[in-house]
């Protein structure tokens, strides 16, 4: 409704609404809403743009007061009910909506600009934003935020021809926005693209602009990263394996490269290696052969260089229940920083919860899994934000999203997305990801049986391959040509084919074992194109000396008991009042015609030292078992 009202306001200026700012509207609305609510919301916009009335000669630049206050009133509705990369779209909306008339006036552009200002846009990327959607030509798009593809290959400039596609990105949301001007049909996620039209370009996303190749989310992201100040990473696998004690191999000859600004999921089916592979490649376990280098240096040597670059976060919890978010993430980060101040760890912090959407959280207990007190979603966030408050180069994570809703595994995966636009590594287990999050993987890694790699690649190239391998009719097709969805189930189901018998029934057996998947792919795999780099990797871990660490862990600890009162009033009571009740029993008058006792006398006492033995062994068990 007020984005309605603000589209309302910017076309009413001047002579008032045209035609083709109507068709916009009405288009706009027709792709977003169902028929019925269409129509509500264009008779409202119809209603405010005071459709049909001659709008009085005014001041080229004065706006009514009254439009001023609703302008806004607007703009203050939309700031409390969206976040930051909604309210960008909103803005570019606005502008496409001024870019339908090209009518660029005093008016107009003032509406604009306060816009821009309430939604707290910075100037730069407000400028980028207008000249992207405003601009047709090759030659505009030369701005830093923007990539120019031509229909031939990746480049930033390439042949001077008409047909190209732009990208925008903006930075402080890591949003992209593209558009077209092919001189074929372009297609967007298997969808038709409209020339001139601005569409968002999601992470998985995909353009099809013939003859050109197609062009991946990754290859964008990437050609951004490497424009920027960022710290260049090389993680190389090569031909590791490793099996169990028994002998069952457990991963076979796995190689495979990444660079920084990648988020890898690695898939395959329950008992594949999924999480072995992961435990090889953290240093967690070494390869019986092959090696892991992260710039060149073998992950599993010991290089002290290598301190604090990798990141890890495992399936389960690592939050202490008893303290809060905050100081979960306050002593995780002491730990890291041995030379900065309080005041400085605790702003750190500060600014760590709010980019991960923690910070109204920050005073409650964590709590347990079974006693919550956050949501699973934000219990995840906080586990990946004790490795990131260090802010490592490669960031592992074992199956993130387990567990969590929809909503919460989107939320996550939005959160690795942003650390690949800052240029972090990412590689991830994954298990039965949704089309969103499949899509959303720069390279994905599928393991087959006894851990043989048989596919390393683009998402929808996974698919492609393993159609095309198996004669499936439409092989070429990765995505539904409806909604562009993608099944990434259909990788297994043609992985695990079973044989037919001659009765037409499946067999136990499977037609193509994983060694020969595996050589498959070796054989149609392309050359890595990852440079190995030979600088050390950069590292924030400063550890504090071996005195501070105890007293960090000493204040953690005190506080972690002192937080949990029922634990610290049975710890304090339990032995005193064992020992009154003990000695209570056990004490002993040697003269039954005397009432004074003499501790000497006592012919208890060493029953007495033999209860407290197995007392002290109780509490020390009851302890140990809380602990």
């Amino acid at each position: 409704r007020a984005m309605m009202e603000l589209f309302a306001l910017i076309v009413k200026q001047d002579d008032g609404m045209l035609q083709s700012e109507r068709d916009f509207v009405s288009a706009f609305l027709s792709k977003q809403l169902s028929h019925q609510s269409a129509d509500e919301f264009m008779s409202l916009f119809l209603e405010n743009a005071g459709a049909g009335k001659k709008n009085k000669k005014t001041s080229p630049a004065d706006t009514s007061v009254r439009d001023s206050i609703r302008i806004f009133s607007n703009c203050k509705t939309i700031n409390k009910t969206l976040t930051q990369e909604q309210r960008v779209i909103v803005l570019m909306r606005c502008l496409e909506l001024l870019d339908s008339g090209k009518q660029y006036t005093p008016q107009r552009m003032n509406i604009i600009n306060t816009i821009a200002e309430v939604f707290k846009i910075s100037h730069d990327e407000f400028i980028s934003m207008m000249k992207f959607v405003m601009e047709e030509e090759r030659s505009g798009f030369n701005d830093p935020a923007m990539l120019l593809v031509s229909t031939g290959t990746l480049t930033d400039c390439g042949p001077q021809s008409d047909s190209f596609v732009a990208f925008l990105k903006v930075f402080s949301v890591n949003l992209y926005f593209l558009k077209c001007s092919s001189e074929g049909t372009a297609l967007l996620n298997g969808l038709p693209m409209a020339r001139q039209k601005l569409y968002i370009f999601a992470p998985g996303s995909s353009v099809q602009a013939p003859p050109s190749q197609t062009i991946y989310y990754s290859d964008i992201s990437a050609r951004f990263v490497s424009g920027r100040d960022i710290h260049p990473i090389s993680f190389v696998a090569e031909e590791i394996s490793y099996s169990f004690p028994d002998g069952t191999a457990a991963i076979s000859n796995v190689s495979f490269a990444a660079g920084e600004g990648m988020m890898i999921g690695i898939m395959g089916a329950s008992g594949s290696g999924k999480t072995t592979l992961l435990n090889l490649l953290t240093g967690l376990v070494k390869p019986q052969s092959g090696e892991v280098r992260i710039n060149s240096i073998p992950i599993h040597s010991g290089d002290r260089r290598l301190d604090g670059v990798v990141g890890y976060v495992p399936q389960d919890d690592l939050l202490i229940e008893e303290l809060t978010v905050f100081e979960n993430l306050y002593y995780a980060a002491s730990l890291c920083f041995g030379g900065r101040k309080r005041e400085e760890i605790t702003e750190m912090v500060h600014r760590s919860l709010q980019t991960l959407g923690l910070y109204e959280k920050r005073n409650y207990r964590v709590g347990s899994p079974l006693n919550k007190v956050i949501s699973g979603g934000q219990r995840k966030r906080l586990n990946i934000a004790l490795e990131l408050i260090r802010e490592p180069s490669v960031l592992f994570l074992d199956e993130p999203t387990s567990g969590l809703s929809s909503a919460d595994s989107e939320n996550v995966l939005d959160l690795l997305h942003d650390l690949t636009g800052k240029g972090k590594l990412v590689i991830t287990v994954i298990h039965q990801p949704s089309s969103g999050i499949f899509k959303g993987f720069d390279k994905v890694l599928v393991l087959d049986q006894k851990g043989h790699l048989v596919f390393y690649g683009n998402p929808l190239d996974s698919i492609v391959h393993f159609k095309t391998l198996e004669s499936h009719i439409n092989s070429g097709i990765a995505e539904c040509p409806t909604c562009g969805t993608v099944n990434p189930e259909t990788l297994f189901n043609i992985l695990e084919t079973k044989v037919v018998d001659e009765y037409g029934k499946y067999t136990d057996r499977r037609k193509i074992s994983p060694s020969e998947w595996a050589e498959a792919f070796r054989k149609s795999a392309p050359p890595s194109l990852i440079k190995e780099e030979t600088q050390a990797p950069w590292s924030s871990l400063r550890k504090p000396g071996w005195l501070k660490q105890a007293l960090i862990y000493l204040s953690r600890d005190v506080k972690s008991k002192i937080a949990n009162r029922q634990y610290l009033l049975l710890t304090l009571l339990e032995a005193p009042l064992l020992g009154l009740i003990l000695s209570y029993i056990i004490r002993y008058i040697a003269d039954p015609s005397s009432d004074t006792y003499i501790f000497r006398e006592n012919e208890n006492i060493p029953v007495y030292i033999f209860m407290s033995i197995i007392v002290a062994l109780f509490l020390g068990l009851t302890v140990s078992a809380e602990e």
